[in-house]
């Protein structure tokens, strides 16, 4: 009896199925390995990306705010100097009212000169003395600085000048009235009180008087023929 080998198909289709399952895993294997490292990919390309913007915001916000100190300085500067234009115009408004004052008190002491050498001219007692004061004055409304006061400026009127007796009389309780108005309308009277003067004596004038917006003024000499 001849026996035949039996080379069943079992055996070889199993092996055929084991290899291929292995490079079925190994395809899946390359797939999760390619997809997790284009995911990681992507994950950091957007991270960096999301700390660029950041960083980009960043500066821009930096500029802006670089940009709006800078335009805040500038307001401050067009301000101040508007305040300082604004005092410079009133300043010389206050002069030009201070020479139409001076001029004023210069016609009125000439006139009250020309009067008083008249009655003296017309005197005939040679024992009457009368005292004559002439005043050579300048005044001005003007400014220093000052720590404490408004906007860092002390506004006052500046009186310099003499004043003289002209007349053959002692002059006694002498003083210049001096009154002030301001541009509202406000008065105020203050005195620049000095001692006697004899005949042709001269004193000399040195002052201040604290106002603020002063528009006018008038100095008047005053004194007293007797103490």
């Amino acid at each position: 009896m001849v026996k035949f080998l039996n080379f069943g198909t079992d055996g070889y289709e199993g092996k055929t199925m084991n290899a291929k399952i292995k490079f079925a895993l190994v395809i899946v294997s390359i797939l999760l390995l390619a997809s997790l490292t284009a995911n990681g990919y992507l994950y950091f390309s957007v991270n960096n990306n999301l700390q660029k913007q950041v960083i980009e915001f960043q500066n821009q916000v930096t500029n802006l705010e670089s940009q709006t100190q800078t335009l805040q300085r500038q307001v401050d500067t067009l301000q101040n100097n508007s305040r300082i234009d604004n005092q410079t115009l009133s300043n010389l408004n206050a002069q030009i009212l201070d020479l139409q004052t001076q001029n004023e008190n210069m016609q009125r002491e000439n006139d009250n000169l020309k009067s008083q050498i008249s009655h003296l001219q017309n005197q005939t007692s040679p024992e009457i003395r009368v005292a004559n004061l002439v005043t050579a004055l300048g005044a001005t409304f003007t400014w220093s600085y000052s720590a404490t006061a408004s906007y860092g400026m002390l506004h006052y009127l500046y009186v310099q000048g003499t004043v003289t007796n002209t007349g053959n009389g002692t002059a006694y309780n002498c003083d210049l009235k001096v009154i002030m108005t301001t541009s509202t309308g406000e008065s105020f009277t203050e005195y620049y009180r000095f001692n006697a003067l004899a005949p042709g004596e001269v004193e000399n004038v040195d002052t201040h008087f604290y106002h603020d917006n002063l528009q006018s003024w008038t100095i008047t000499p005053e004194c007293t023929n007797t103490p």
